[in-house]
């Protein structure tokens, strides 16, 4: 919850979606609440929802390897946003040059962003 709300984000969330899909009034009805909540909920995520965002860069990358094929040795590596929950990029092999390559075409603004790197991988 943020400070001085009565309401989660998840639930606020929810709110706006649906006075998007039907009229304040009636999700107001449905939702016990009152109408000047239910606008003010809708104004504060409308106007979250207009604000240009400011590219963030990864703070937690996890690199991971993932087999293709499986019993062929094909492997591809992952790079992910461990915070986002979301895949960076594919690389098509898992060596060690692939990812310096990876990493090194990255801006130093974003190389600095990086403050923690998780990965599980082994070099037999």
């Amino acid at each position: 919850m943020e400070p001085q709300r009565r309401q989660t984000r998840a639930y606020e969330a929810y709110i706006y979606q649906q006075v998007q899909q039907t009229c304040r009034q009636d999700v107001a009805h449905q939702e016990g609440l009152h109408e000047a909540t239910v606008l003010n909920i809708f104004k504060r995520w409308a106007t979250r929802a207009t604000r240009p965002r400011r590219p963030r860069g990864v703070r937690i990358l996890g690199v991971d390897e993932i087999s293709l094929r499986k019993n062929h040795k094909q492997y591809a590596l992952v790079l992910s946003d461990l915070e986002r929950r979301c895949v960076i990029a594919l690389l098509p092999e898992r060596t060690k040059e692939t990812c310096e390559r990876r990493l090194d075409s990255l801006s130093t603004a974003e190389r600095q962003a990086i403050q923690v790197v998780s990965m599980d991988m082994w070099d037999p």
